[in-house]
């Protein structure tokens, strides 16, 4: 498969130049944010973890997408089993890093199609950063940017000889509004793009965007509720959440959505579901 166009792997450097940037002014950046919130609330959105503060994330991931095939009347159906952890550190007051790998084992079978067909790994390392810009003051929201350049690295289900590593850079803003104690919506901007542009991938230049409404209903218990789009299908995706505090550094999370059936192209019948952990080490 051919590479990406020259102006596509300019784009690549330019996010990465930017992404390190913006790693040193978060290194150097001042003030503390306000760790008085509960750990529900101060471990999520656009709030960063504090300097020196260390915080693990780990989760059991399933994924099921039908997608119709290009040129045909066949469909790929795919369900996806993997496991995703990562770690959040506090580089500087206003600022994080955050390293991540996540891989999955794809089950695939078609339906109208003649030829074979093969079940597929990919794996999905990603770095990234988030600088608190704002901390929010009555109506005015909270404001963090956030950067991160991740990796697919795949096979084809139809061609085991065919690999696909391609780069995916994003950048965006993420926004939290506090509605008294206990409420918060949060919402986000950005825009994630590819260091390849070959026809039938996945993975499309495209606006990313999301809202996401939790509710502290006790000390120990957030409930959320979320609509936002993904990064390989122009389709709306409602999310429900539900967050355990074990102590105050330690969570249970459970996450499950869907496709609402506001789909442009030719995916279909897309879901998910991933319990995790997150442990704050330090």
């Amino acid at each position: 498969m051919k590479q990406s166009t020259s102006p596509n792997r300019k784009s690549t450097l330019l996010a990465l130049a930017f992404f390190f940037a913006m790693t040193l002014v978060g290194v150097n950046a001042a003030h503390a944010q306000n760790d008085t919130l509960n750990p529900l609330f101060s471990t999520t959105g656009p709030n960063v973890l504090g300097a020196g503060r260390i915080e693990w994330n780990s989760s059991l991931d399933y994924f099921h997408s039908s997608y119709v095939l290009y040129g045909s009347e066949s469909t790929l159906l795919s369900n996806n089993f993997g496991a995703t952890t990562g770690l959040r550190f506090g580089i500087g007051n206003r600022a994080e890093l955050t390293l991540d790998v996540s891989g999955a084992y794809a089950l695939l079978k078609t339906e109208n199609y003649i030829g074979p067909v093969r079940n597929t790994q990919s794996y999905y390392p990603s770095v990234g950063v988030k600088l608190l810009l704002a901390e929010g003051k009555g109506w005015l929201p909270q404001v963090a940017y956030f950067t991160h350049v991740g990796m697919v690295i795949s096979e084809s289900a139809f061609n085991p000889t065919i690999k696909y590593i391609i780069v995916q850079p994003e950048i965006g803003l993420m926004f939290r509004n506090r509605v008294g104690r206990s409420c918060a919506i949060d919402y986000s901007l950005g825009y994630a793009w590819n260091s390849r542009s070959d026809p039938g991938i996945d993975f499309r230049n495209q606006v990313q965007y999301s809202l996401f409404f939790r509710k502290l209903v006790s000390e120990r218990h957030t409930v959320g509720v979320g609509i936002g789009n993904n990064n390989s299908a122009h389709q709306f995706m409602g999310d429900i959440e539900w967050r355990y505090l074990v102590n105050p550094n330690l969570q249970l999370s459970l996450q499950a959505g869907g496709s609402l059936g506001l789909a442009s192209d030719s995916y279909a019948d897309r879901a998910h579901a991933n319990l995790g952990i997150h442990w704050v080490l330090r």
